[in-house]
C-alpha cells in the first residue's frame, strides 16, 4: 500500500498529462497504471535474468579461484609486496584443512541460495496478492489522490496559515526524499553499471545494484563499491602482467571519482531546494530504521517520516505561542 502511494506520487505528472488529454479520470488512471506496470515489469525481468546469471558466474568463479588458490591470479610473481602477499594467500588457501572449510562454506552458500530461490517460487501466490494490492492502491491514488489531500487539509485541526505552511514543508521534504534520495541513487547505479561494463569488471549488473543501495548511505556512499572494484582490477592486472587491465583499473578509479561520485553533487542541488535538504544523519537513521520496520519500501518511508516529524516540530517551535494561544 505504501509503495502504491509513493509510486503514484512519483508518476503523478504522467497521470496529470493523460488526464489533460482525455479528461476521463477512470480511463486516465487506468492508462497511467498500465504504463507504470509495463515500464517496471520489463526492466525487472531483464534485471532478474542478469542478476541470476551474474550471481551464478560469480559463485563458480569464486569457488574455482578459492579452491585452487588462484584468487589473485595464476601468473607467477617476479617480486614486490603485492606478489609476496599473493604467494602467502595461495599457500594458505592450498592448505587441505583451509580448502575443506572453504568448500564447506561455499556448499552451504549454494544450498542457501537454492533454498531461497525455491522460497521465491513458493511465495508466488503471496506476491500476486501483493501485486494486486499495489495496482489497486496505485489506481485509486492516481484517481482520488488530489481529493484525499484536500480532505486531509480540511480536517487538520489548525488555523489556515498553519495548514498551508505545514503542507508546503511536507511537500518539500517528500520531494526531497523521493526525488533527491531515490532518483539520484538510481542514476548513480545506472552510471556505475555502465562504467563496470566499459572497464570489463565481472558481474557489472550485480555491482550496479549494490552501488545503487550504497548511494543511499550517507558519508560512505558509492565509493564503498567502486573503490574496491577498481583496486581489484588494478591488482589483478599487475599480478597477471596485463598493462591493459592495469589501465582499466586506473580508468575505473577516475571514472568513479569524477563521474559516479560527482553526480550526487551535480544533480541533488538541482532537485532538492535549500529549505528541504535533509541532514545525512536523518537519512541514515531513517534508512536503516525504515528497512528494519517495513522492508525495501522503508528506504523511502523511513527518511520521509523523520523528515516530516522534524518539519512539524520546526513549525510548532516557531509558532507555538500563537498555536497555544
Amino acid at each position: 500500500m505504501l509503495a502504491g502511494v509513493l509510486v503514484a506520487y512519483i508518476f503523478y505528472p504522467v497521470y496529470d498529462r493523460i488526464q489533460r488529454l482525455i479528461a476521463m479520470r477512470n480511463l486516465s488512471a487506468f492508462l497511467a497504471t498500465l504504463f507504470i506496470f509495463i515500464l517496471v515489469s520489463i526492466p525487472i525481468t531483464i534485471f532478474l535474468y542478469s542478476i541470476s546469471s551474474d550471481m551464478t558466474t560469480f559463485y563458480l568463479l569464486a569457488k574455482q579461484k578459492l579452491v585452487t588458490g588462484e584468487l589473485f591470479g595464476a601468473a607467477p610473481c617476479t617480486g614486490g609486496f603485492l606478489c609476496a602477499v599473493s604467494d602467502h594467500l595461495k599457500v594458505f588457501l592450498a592448505n587441505p584443512q583451509v580448502s575443506f572449510y572453504v568448500n564447506n562454506a561455499l556448499t552451504h552458500t549454494a544450498s542457501y541460495v537454492l533454498d531461497y530461490t525455491s522460497g521465491i517460487f513458493l511465495s508466488i501466490p503471496r506476491f500476486i496478492l501483493k501485486l494486486f494490492i499495489f495496482i489497486f492502491v496505485l489506481f485509486f491514488s492516481f484517481r482520488d489522490g488530489k481529493d484525499v489531500m484536500l480532505w486531509l487539509k480540511d480536517v487538520l485541526p489548525l488555523k489556515p496559515h498553519f495548514k498551508e505552511d505545514l503542507l508546503k514543508r511536507s511537500q518539500d521534504v517528500i520531494f526531497a526524499t523521493v526525488y533527491g534520495v531515490l532518483i539520484v541513487a538510481i542514476v548513480q547505479g545506472i552510471v556505475g553499471t555502465i562504467g563496470f561494463l566499459i572497464f570489463d569488471v565481472p558481474s557489472p549488473i550485480l555491482l550496479g545494484v549494490l552501488l545503487t543501495f550504497a548511494a543511499l548511505i550517507p558519508f560512505v556512499g558509492t565509493a564503498i563499491i567502486w573503490v574496491p572494484a577498481s583496486v581489484l582490477v588494478l591488482i589483478t592486472g599487475y599480478l597477471n602482467g596485463d598493462p591493459s587491465m592495469i589501465g582499466k583499473g586506473i580508468g575505473l578509479f577516475l571514472y568513479g571519482a569524477f563521474i559516479i561520485s560527482l553526480i550526487d553533487n551535480i544533480i541533488k542541488p538541482k532537485i532538492i531546494s535549500k529549505e528541504a535538504k535533509l541532514h545525512p544523519v536523518i537519512v541514515l537513521i531513517g534508512l536503516f530504521g525504515g528497512i528494519r520496520l517495513l522492508g525495501p519500501v522503508g528506504i523511502l518511508v523511513g527518511p520521509l517520516v523523520l523528515a516530516l516529524l522534524i518539519s512539524f516540530i520546526d513549525i510548532y517551535k516557531r509558532d507555538r505561542h500563537e498555536i497555544s494561544g
